[in-house]
C-alpha cells in the first residue's frame, strides 16, 4: 500500500512522506480500505520502495491488499462509508480528580450520524471472547461531534478489546503491566489533572507524565535530574495503584537506565507553541477564531507528515515560525510535541467589537479578568496575573476572552513640555551644575525666562548644565 489512513492526524498520508517522522504509537496508521492495523516497511531496503504493510496474522480480512495491490481508483471507489468511518482514534486516560481510568473516543457528526443509522455500538471487554462489560451505543445523545467522550473503566485487566457491533473487528490495547509502571502524559499544568496513556515506547525530556505502578512495587521518590511528586495512591477496579508525576529535566545515563527498566527509550523533547491567535481550549483542542493561526515550533512541518494540511497551506515565516491556513482544523504530530487547532464560530451573533473598553495609563497590573498580551516592538508575549508593566509610547496590551477582544490599554499620550514646566522638569531631575560664565549669553537675544534664571544663577555663580544647553539651543 502506498497510502495509509493516520489516525492522530486524522487524515490520509503517503508513505514515502510519512516515513520521515513516523511513530510506532498502536494503531496509528491502518488500511484505507479494510481498516486494519498497517505499519511502514522497507525502510531501508534498496529492493522496495518505502510502503504500508498489514500485520502478520490479519490476512483472514476481505482486503486486496493482501494480495499485494497497490492503492489505484478501481479500488478506492469500492471503499463504502462505514469502512471509511472506522479509523476511530482511541486512547486510554487517568483522570486525577475522581481517581478513575477511562476510555477515550472522538468521532465526527457523520461518524455518528452512520453509527446511528446502522444503530452501531462499540463494545469493551477483558478478553476476547468474554461478554462485553460495557457497551456504548453511537447516537447523538452518548456523542458530541468532534469532542471527546470519556467511558469508565470498572473492570481491571492488562489488556482491553475493543470492537463495533458492525463488524466485530476486535483490537487489544494493553494498559496495564505486570512488573512495569503505565505511563500516561499529563495534560496542561494544573495540580488536578488529566492524563493520556502513553501509547508508543518513547518519553522525552520536559514533559510531566503520570507514571503508575501496581501497588507492592518498589517506587524510587527521588533521583539526580528528575522532578517527582508525592506518592498518589488510587483504589479502583479492586486494584490498588500507586502514581508518581514526573518531570526529567535531563537526559543522563542514570535517567535513561530508569526509563529503559520500564520498557521506554527517553530523547530529547521538541517544542510547539501556538503564537497566534489567542486560544480556548476544550480537552486537549485549541478552539481559534479565523482560518489561520502562527506557530512555533522547533522542528519543521511537513505535510502528510507531522500535520494534516496540505503543503500549499504552510508558510515559513521565519525560523521556527510558521503560518498556516486552514478550514475546519488540523492536527500537528510530532513526538511529543502535539496541537489540535479547531475554528470556532461565534456563538453570538449580535457580538459588538465596540463593547471592548481602551484604558490610558502609565503602569498597568495584570488582573485574573481577561488573557493579557503585550504588544510592542519584540513582538507579543502573554501576560502572567499580577505581572507589572511599565508603559511605553511603543507598546500596548490587549486583553481578550476567548477569542474576543475585550480591553485595550494605551500608554500616557507623551506631551512636550515647554517655558517654565520645561525649566522646573530639568530642575527636579538633572542635579549637574557648572560654574557661570556670562559671556557665553552675549550674542544670544534671550527670552525672559532665561534672562531671569540667569539672573538668579549670578547670585551662586553657577549654572545647570542642562538647563545651560537648552538656552544656547533656544529652548528655554
Amino acid at each position: 500500500m502506498l497510502n495509509a489512513y493516520d489516525t492522530i492526524l486524522q487524515t490520509e498520508v503517503d508513505a514515502k512522506l510519512a516515513v520521515q517522522d513516523c511513530g510506532h504509537e498502536q494503531y496509528r496508521y491502518v488500511c484505507t480500505y479494510c481498516g486494519e492495523e498497517a505499519f511502514i516497511a522497507a525502510l531501508f531496503s534498496k529492493k522496495q520502495s518505502v510502503h504500508f504493510r498489514h500485520r502478520n496474522g490479519d490476512n483472514d480480512k476481505d482486503c486486496p491488499f493482501y494480495l499485494g495491490g497497490f492503492n489505484d481508483s478501481s479500488i478506492s471507489s469500492q471503499l463504502n462509508q462505514l469502512k471509511k468511518n472506522a479509523y476511530e482514534r482511541v486512547d486510554f486516560y487517568f483522570d486525577c480528580a475522581n481517581k478513575v481510568f477511562k476510555i477515550g473516543l472522538r468521532l465526527s457528526v457523520s461518524e455518528i450520524q452512520e453509527y446511528e443509522n446502522h444503530k452501531i455500538s462499540f463494545e469493551l471487554r477483558t478478553n476476547n471472547s468474554s461478554e462485553p462489560f460495557a457497551t456504548i451505543k453511537v447516537n447523538a445523545t452518548n456523542f458530541l461531534s468532534d469532542e471527546l467522550t470519556l467511558i469508565p473503566i470498572n473492570a481491571f485487566s492488562l489488556d482491553y478489546h475493543l470492537s463495533n457491533t458492525y463488524n466485530k473487528q476486535n483490537r487489544t490495547y494493553s494498559v496495564f503491566k505486570r512488573k512495569t509502571p503505565t505511563v500516561f502524559k499529563v495534560l496542561g499544568n494544573e495540580d488536578v489533572f488529566n492524563a493520556r496513556m502513553v501509547q508508543g515506547k518513547t518519553l522525552f525530556t520536559n514533559t510531566r507524565y503520570f507514571v503508575l505502578f501496581q501497588s507492592g512495587h518498589p517506587i524510587q521518590l527521588s533521583h539526580e535530574g528528575m522532578d517527582i511528586s508525592d506518592p498518589l495512591q488510587v483504589d479502583t477496579m479492586g486494584n490498588s495503584f500507586t502514581g508518581i508525576i514526573i518531570k526529567i529535566q535531563n537526559k543522563t545515563s542514570r535517567v535513561e537506565s530508569l526509563v529503559n527498566s520500564w520498557g521506554y527509550e527517553l530523547e530529547e523533547s521538541d517544542t510547539l507553541t501556538l503564537l497566534w491567535p489567542p486560544a480556548t481550549f476544550s480537552d486537549d483542542i485549541a478552539n481559534v477564531r479565523g482560518n489561520s493561526v502562527f506557530l512555533h515550533t522547533s522542528f519543521t512541518l511537513r505535510a502528510q507528515n507531522n500535520i494534516s494540511v496540505k503543503s500549499i497551506d504552510i508558510q515559513q515565516i521565519c525560523e521556527n515560525v510558521t503560518n498556516i491556513s486552514f478550514n475546519t482544523g488540523f492536527r500537528v504530530f510530532r513526538r511529543n510535541a502535539e496541537i489540535q487547532i479547531r475554528y470556532e464560530k461565534s456563538q453570538d451573533s449580535t457580538y459588538d467589537e465596540n463593547k471592548s473598553h481602551t484604558n490610558i495609563t502609565r503602569c498597568f497590573t495584570v488582573l485574573g479578568d481577561f488573557s493579557y498580551f503585550y504588544f510592542g516592538m519584540d513582538g507579543v508575549l502573554p501576560l502572567r496575573v499580577g505581572q507589572i508593566v511599565n508603559m511605553t509610547q511603543q507598546s500596548m496590551i490587549k486583553g481578550f476572552n476567548s477569542s474576543y477582544l475585550c480591553k485595550t490599554i494605551l500608554p500616557l499620550p507623551h506631551t512636550e513640555l515647554a517655558g517654565q514646566d520645561l525649566l522646573a522638569d530639568i530642575l527636579a531631575h538633572s542635579k549637574r551644575v557648572e560654574p557661570l560664565v556670562t559671556e557665553v549669553f552675549n550674542s544670544l537675544q534671550l527670552t525672559d525666562l532665561a534672562m531671569e534664571y540667569t539672573s538668579e544663577c549670578e547670585a551662586a555663580g553657577r549654572i545647570s548644565s542642562v538647563v545651560k544647553q537648552y538656552i544656547l539651543e533656544g529652548k528655554l
